[in-house]
């Protein structure tokens, strides 16, 4: 019995395959890969030979913590670019937001009234 891999997905759906009236269901694995075990010897042999299938090889775990490390770092890569762009947006016109407030005119003037509809004062 050997555990095969599809080499192509199909929008993330399991994969059917049919040899010699055996049906085949490939799933994804915790690894994203998409697997079935082929109890057949000739089965295996004739999904190789399409081209679409392998023997499955799971990753070794050096394997899975470059791809941690890889995500990580990508991961810190985008939050350093946003924060370089936010700063390098303020540096290029600091007064920006102060300018949008002032665009926006003066402060309006709310008068509060009480229950029974006396002015208690004024708030900006």
């Amino acid at each position: 019995m050997s555990l095969m891999q599809a080499l192509f997905t199909r929008c993330g759906q399991p994969i059917p395959m049919r040899v010699e009236k055996f049906d085949y269901l490939f799933t994804e694995n915790v690894h994203g890969h998409f697997v079935c075990r082929v109890a057949s010897e000739d089965h295996v042999a004739y999904m190789e030979e399409t081209g679409n299938f392998e023997r499955y090889t799971p990753p070794t775990r050096a394997q899975l913590q470059a791809e941690l490390r890889k995500e990580s770092e990508t991961w810190a890569d985008e939050i350093v670019a946003d924060t370089e762009a936010k700063i390098n947006e303020a540096a290029a016109d600091p007064d920006a937001e102060l300018d949008a407030e002032l665009d926006a005119g003066p402060p309006k003037t709310i008068t509060i009234k009480k229950g029974d509809g006396k002015k208690v004062g004024a708030k900006k």
